[in-house]
């Protein structure tokens, strides 16, 4: 972000400017910080202090929303998180009416991302999937209720602008670009249509799992607000943290620096998932964010029939054509594998029952070149070997026994529950066997040297005894004992397909 400055103004619109300063000088004045410079931007108020840069957000906030938001951030510091440009306990909230405004530190360097250098791109791929990694989980761990989320909204958003453009009379803009107009209607509602397909079918099959968790992101990602301080590149802009997936801001920050070259994607996504493996819903929904046409959305709004012009939506479209070719190449770049992987979620009601035991390998198709270098496949299946028809029932049984857990994003889905495997449900799950054997030592093959000294040394230490034994007591000795039934098997590994051979 640069700072706009009184000399980058026309002097016609000083008065404009200082009549702005006197409205805003004496809630900074007041709260003790003496502006030594200003600007203002859509964004907020942006004073220089002795303190330091300020900006007072135009956002409003409920008191609510604000302590969740610093629930969140005392979370972030608990778990190690330490690349925020400035510190959010400098924050000053400001109360008017009913509303509230933050006032946050702000830090202005001049350096900011580029997505031409390959090692600044690895290492804000480190400071994203680290903000994932310690923001993850803070409902499971702390309590902490979901209070922004992003993610189930971002579906009746695009909802909600398809139906807009639908709907959007066409004989409001100028006839020069009528014919334009509705030829990108068409284009974008197709667009749209696929976006909507692919989030539906893919992330939110994680939705559930994740909510009774609970994930954090930055909420509103720019390259301008990953800036380069102190030898390190640090995030400003906590304020919109939100309840999301992990690949929105990965979308955010590609779609923000709009250059549509596969090369730097590619590398962004493969350094991303080095460190935060993506699901293959994942994958699907990061190409739904990347395809959808912000910039013509925009454009296509009734406010702007009157100012739009036909180079403008022509230069959008392109950029959209341009768009689609590069995500075309990523795509293929990435690749894509058919794997035995640990988990494909089911958006049905989750049980919380308990008394389950999870386990499940389920077929799935992942994106990304990054499965070889994360992990190996649980099970490989070869073309021509089937599955055993009880292990085929028990993976694809939708009953209300299916159960799924996990930790650290790793969903796994259950199909049995502990009454069909014979244990019992009041403990848990666990069976209790009583009177169990002591394991028998194991026959250890020794040469004759190292036989007759250990023969030796046990005459030394425990002389043996002579008992003169009845041939009753001995015929009673050597009776086998009872074998007992076998009870509660679970289904045998051999059963299951063989392991990758490495």
């Amino acid at each position: 972000m640069g700072k706009n400055s009184l000399e980058d103004k026309p002097l016609r619109i000083f008065d404009a400017i200082c009549a702005e300063y006197k409205n805003w000088f004496p809630i900074f004045n007041r709260l003790g910080l003496k502006p030594r410079r200003y600007f203002k931007d859509d964004q907020g108020v942006y004073v220089a202090t002795a303190e330091g840069w300020f900006r007072l957000s135009m956002v409003p906030y409920e008191k609510g929303e604000l302590q969740w938001i610093r629930s969140i951030l005392l979370y972030l510091e608990e778990r190690s998180f330490a690349n925020w440009a400035v510190s959010w306990q400098k924050t000053i909230i400001w109360e008017e009416n009913d509303s509230c405004f933050l006032i946050q530190p702000w830090e202005f360097t001049g350096e900011s991302f580029s997505p031409g250098d390959p090692a600044a791109i690895g290492r804000v791929a480190e400071i994203l999937a680290e903000l994932y990694r310690c923001g993850k989980d803070y409902r499971e761990n702390k309590g902490i209720e979901i209070y922004r989320d992003r993610w189930s909204t971002i579906e009746h958003e695009w909802e909600g602008e398809m139906k807009r453009i639908q709907e959007l009379p066409e004989d409001l803009f100028h006839e020069k670009v009528r014919k334009e107009i509705h030829g990108c209607k068409k284009e974008i509602g197709d667009l749209l249509t696929d976006c909507l397909a692919i989030w539906k079918s893919g992330i939110n099959n994680l939705f559930d799992h994740h909510l009774r968790s609970g994930v954090i992101g930055h909420g509103n990602l720019t390259a301008a607000k990953i800036i380069w301080k102190d030898k390190d590149f640090y995030l400003l802009d906590w304020e919109h943290l939100s309840f999301q997936p992990k690949i929105a801001d990965l979308a955010a920050l590609i779609n923000d620096v709009g250059i549509w070259e596969p090369e730097w994607i590619v590398y962004l996504i493969n350094e991303y998932s080095r460190l935060q493996p993506f699901w293959p819903e994942e994958y699907e929904a990061l190409k739904a964010m990347l395809q959808y046409p912000k910039r013509i959305v925009q454009l296509l709004r009734e406010e702007n029939a009157e100012t739009l012009e036909y180079k403008e939506i022509k230069e959008a479209r392109k950029e959209l054509k341009r768009k689609e070719r590069c995500l075309a190449k990523v795509w293929r770049d990435l690749g894509t594998e058919k794997r035995w992987a640990k988990s494909r979620v089911s958006s049905d009601k989750i049980s919380d029952d308990r008394g389950k035991i999870s386990m499940v390998l389920s077929p799935m198709e992942t994106w990304g070149g990054f499965t070889a270098r994360q992990f190996d496949s649980l099970i490989h299946v070869k073309s021509e070997q089937r599955l055993p028809k009880d292990v085929l029932e028990r993976l694809t049984n939708i009953s209300e026994d299916r159960v799924f857990g996990g930790r650290d994003g790793n969903i796994m889905e259950g199909a049995s529950g502990v009454e069909q495997l014979g244990l019992s449900a009041e403990l848990g799950g666990f069976e209790i066997i009583e009177n169990v054997q002591p394991p028998t030592e194991e026959t250890v093959e020794l040469d004759e040297a190292q036989a007759e000294e250990l023969t030796e040394a046990k005459e030394k230490d425990s002389p043996v005894e002579k008992v003169d034994n009845s041939p009753a007591e001995d015929l009673e000795k050597n009776e086998p004992a009872p074998v007992p039934k076998p009870q509660n098997q679970l289904l045998s590994w051999s059963k299951f397909p063989t392991p990758i051979k490495k």
